[in-house]
């Protein structure tokens, strides 16, 4: 008989921010999908990068309706 090993939270999740100059930051999260600490932890990094490689520009984010991209921890954080 053939038993397949059960595999524990083997999801990969990949998040990126790219602009017209190329990609801007890329995080990979394991472990259960894009939960609202992972992506906070990756949208604040994004916003002190990118507000150091553009100090001189408005910054205008366009994200899509995932809801931790509109979680409390997001909005703090803006």
């Amino acid at each position: 008989m053939f038993y397949r090993k059960k595999r524990l939270s083997c999801n990969l999740t990949c998040t990126a921010t790219i602009s017209p100059y190329g990609v801007e930051l890329i995080k990979f999260f394991s472990g259960g999908g894009t939960k609202n600490e992972y992506f906070a932890e990756y949208y604040e990094k994004l916003l002190i990068s990118m507000r150091e490689k553009y100090p001189n520009k408005k910054l205008v984010f366009l994200l899509d309706n995932l809801w931790a991209h509109k979680s409390i921890l997001i909005m703090k954080i803006m």
